[in-house]
């Protein structure tokens, strides 16, 4: 017979049973809610998953996901009262119990799928922020780009603008654009790093998602392109800052030769004692100046200064003034010659007797041709045809000036070594010393006469071959070939002996001066 304590005890049983069941029920319903939203929020985020092509569509996905954000921070303390209902039924059953594998299989997939899911509105969130701030710089920063080399390509006279004459101190103002532009070159340069940044970044979040991602290699390929497009017109922004800057630096330079000249002809106008108010203006022409003053060099070095500037290319903002104060300081040391270097008795004399024998030769036209006597001034073309010219125009010019001068300081060099050979060997035989051997005091007739006979036998077909033809490598080859095999069975002191009267026979018997002294000097 059932007693009244066992009806009770079967009644708290069945009801530690029910409340068992009805946690149960509400945790699986939790579960299943969980689970519910966390479906729900995986469907909106495969409906949105598209890659903004431009600022317009990422700035919209990102207000959208905006809104999505508030349902991910609602639904998160569900998830962790889930998970922790799911932990709390796992300890509460018997490792035996029959719905233990259930409980744990959906307590790991509720956790699975909503750190999924987190993950997944992470990196959307990060993606829309990096395609923001990619579209927002690359469009910035190659604005900025087109405006800045527009701006560095204007051609402009700085230092004649109103705004360089109203500063009171022009050099300071040019120094203070040429800081500024280099503030500027800083600026975007650093613009540019930024914009590599953002884009690197942008690709990197686009590389995590799918490869069925939509859109994906449309703006994979935009990215490159912005970017190829960047690095060239950063390289041509390079390009045109470093024409400005030295269009910035020529303003310099020619303000400071321009305060040069003006202090320059003060200093010149107070030497002469005239009126130093003339001294500002182009227009009014400086007076003399005589060689013996010590003004003379320093007007020459300007002058050379000014000069070279031009010749290397100056802009057409300037050239013109400086080609004026050329012109100008120019006039003051013009009719001023260059001294020629004096001669002694003996010097004198031999070119008396050079001269002599070359105005009796029959062949002095050839002699016209080759003359030392030809001054860099001729050859060189007028400072007023290299203006205007190109860059290449000017270098050839150039370098065609520096080969004239190096044959007119070659051509004097052979006439030094003449007349350094007149004075040492030539005079000296004549008039011997003391000290010379006793053999060569009496055999100056015998040298030169051999000397003499042998540029008449070996010699003379190869000069008026030279004469006919004009051919100087031809007639110095066979001369020296002739000279080698006279000298092929002489003692070293007489080699060197008939190689100096060899020149000597020719300056004196040839009557061609100019290619005698080439003749001598190569042997």
């Amino acid at each position: 017979m059932i007693t009244v304590w066992d009806g009770l005890s079967w009644f708290q049983e069945q009801d530690m049973l029910n409340a068992k069941l009805s946690q149960k029920i509400s945790h699986l319903n939790c579960f299943t809610q969980v689970l519910k939203w966390i479906g729900q929020c995986e469907v909106i985020l495969y409906q949105t998953a598209v890659i903004p092509t431009s600022l317009a569509e990422a700035e919209a996905m990102q207000t959208d996901h905006d809104k999505f954000q508030p349902v991910l921070n609602d639904a998160h303390p569900e998830a962790v009262q889930c998970a922790a209902r799911a932990s709390y039924l796992l300890q509460s059953v018997a490792a035996d119990h029959p719905r233990r594998a259930d409980f744990q299989a959906v307590a790991e997939s509720v956790a699975e799928r909503w750190q999924k899911l987190v993950y997944a509105a992470e990196e959307k969130h990060k993606l829309l922020i990096a395609a923001t701030n990619w579209y927002k710089t690359s469009e910035q920063v190659i604005s900025v780009l087109r405006s800045l080399e527009k701006d560095y390509r204007r051609e402009e006279d700085w230092c004649r603008s109103d705004k360089a004459l109203n500063s009171g101190n022009v050099e300071s103002y040019l120094n203070d654009l040429l800081n500024k532009h280099g503030e500027q070159k800083e600026a975007f340069l650093k613009a540019c790093i930024l914009a590599r940044r953002t884009s690197e970044l942008f690709m990197k979040y686009l590389h995590r998602q799918p490869p069925t991602t939509a859109c994906r290699i449309k703006v994979e390929e935009r990215i490159r392109s912005d970017m190829a497009d960047l690095m060239a017109k950063e390289q041509a922004v390079l390009e045109a800052w470093a024409a400005q800057r030295r269009r910035f630096e020529e303003c310099v330079k020619f303000v400071t030769i321009e305060a040069e000249m003006v202090d320059l002809a003060r200093r010149i106008l107070q030497f002469v004692g005239s009126p130093l108010k003339s001294a500002e203006d182009p227009k009014i022409p400086l007076p003399l100046v005589p060689r013996q003053s010590s003004l003379f060099a320093t007007v020459k070095c300007a002058c050379q200064s000014i000069k070279a500037l031009l010749e290397a290319g100056v802009g057409p903002h300037h050239s013109d003034s400086l080609l004026k104060t050329y012109q100008r300081f120019n006039t003051c040391i013009t009719p001023v010659e260059t001294p020629r270097p004096t001669e002694n008795d003996s010097g004198c004399a031999a070119a008396a007797k050079m001269r002599s024998a070359g105005a009796g030769s029959n062949r002095t036209s050839v002699s016209s041709t080759g003359s030392s006597g030809v001054t860099s001034g001729d050859t060189t073309p007028s400072i007023t045809a290299t203006v205007g010219l190109t860059e290449e125009q000017r270098k050839l010019i150039s370098r065609r000036q520096n080969i004239l001068r190096e044959l007119v300081t070659t051509e004097r060099a052979y006439v030094l070594a003449l007349r350094t050979c007149l004075e040492t060997f030539y005079v000296g035989t004549m008039n011997p010393p003391v000290d010379i051997p006793v053999s060569l005091c009496s055999g100056s007739i015998i040298i030169l006469s051999f000397v003499t006979l042998s540029q008449h036998n070996l010699l003379a077909l190869s000069l008026e071959l030279l004469i006919a033809a004009i051919v100087l490598p031809f007639f110095t080859l066979n001369c020296v070939h002739h000279l080698m095999c006279i000298c092929a069975n002489l003692p070293h002191y007489a080699v060197a002996v008939t190689v100096t009267c060899f020149g000597i026979a020719l300056l004196l018997d040839s009557g061609v001066p100019s290619f005698q002294s080439r003749i001598f000097v190569q042997v």
